[in-house]
């Protein structure tokens, strides 16, 4: 067993210990904020100073409604001082400096980017990866913890899924009706590929009326011909337009099954 103590708060938080899978942990959901040192101390770092203040209203907004939440601060930072000065302005728990989980983690969830939220549920099963922008987006909670769904809408939260998988986005003009009718047209083919759990590697999303689907449009170079079906491989720097205009479930399930046979002729993003 590897126990988790928070050496720094035991006046505020009673002491415990857990396995590194969080199986014993008592809240429904954990999350891990994640900072790899990159040469910068964290007091330092702009992106961790303009988030930490954002997670911390989140984080007590949260508890204050009766929500089951704890945090777990993840830092390499490269000195003692350094992780203490930051670490002294949260209210959550923390890994101990230069605990050896840390770095396993941050192999465990290929961690890039700083800050990093990570969000788990009760049996350690990883919710997302993606908890910082959900934070910006939805600072009330209100579709926290953020499970992913069979098909769900482009926002900003959704970057790191379209930059590093293959992504079916369906283009609207972003009307409440576009989004009922959206979720119709991809659900089912959508439902198939959401089923193989692990094993997913085509993900769905809808575009409507947000500032992130505009850039996506200008970076793909698509304009404003609405709907519009594409298969996005930011990797690849490769996108498949669907040519059909009449989209119906049927054209959909085509259009992704011609994808996966491979006889799709794909061209460079942008062109």
């Amino acid at each position: 067993m590897l126990l988790l103590q928070n050496n720094y708060k035991l006046n505020r938080f009673k002491r415990f210990s857990m396995f590194f899978s969080w199986r014993c942990l008592s809240y429904k959901v954990l999350a891990v904020l994640v900072r790899c040192s990159a040469g910068v101390s964290l007091p330092q770092c702009p992106p961790c100073k303009a988030f930490t203040p954002q997670l911390i209203d989140f984080y007590t907004k949260l508890l204050e409604e009766g929500k089951q939440l704890e945090i777990i601060f993840s830092s390499s930072d490269r000195s003692l001082d350094s992780f203490d000065q930051y670490f002294s302005q949260m209210p959550w728990l923390a890994f101990p400096y230069a605990d050896p989980r840390i770095k396993e983690l941050s192999s465990l969830y290929s961690v890039e980017g700083i800050p990093t939220l990570i969000v788990v549920d009760e049996a350690g099963k990883l919710i997302t990866k993606d908890g910082r922008p959900y934070v910006n987006e939805d600072s009330d909670g209100e579709d926290f913890p953020w499970y992913p769904a069979p098909v769900m809408e482009l926002t900003g939260a959704a970057a790191s899924k379209l930059n590093g998988d293959v992504c079916v986005v369906l283009f609207t003009e972003g009307s409440d009706e576009d989004e009922t009718l959206a979720i119709d047209l991809l659900g089912e083919t959508a439902e198939q590929h959401f089923m193989k759990g692990d094993e997913q590697s085509l993900f769905f999303f809808y575009a409507l009326d947000d500032e992130f689907c505009d850039t996506v449009r200008e970076f793909a170079q698509l304009g404003e011909k609405f709907p519009q079906l594409l298969i996005v491989d930011i990797p690849e720097e490769t996108m498949y337009k669907c040519a059909e205009t009449a989209l119906t479930p049927d054209v959909v399930q085509k259009f992704v099954d011609s994808y996966e046979a491979g006889s799709l002729h794909g061209q460079p993003i942008g062109q």
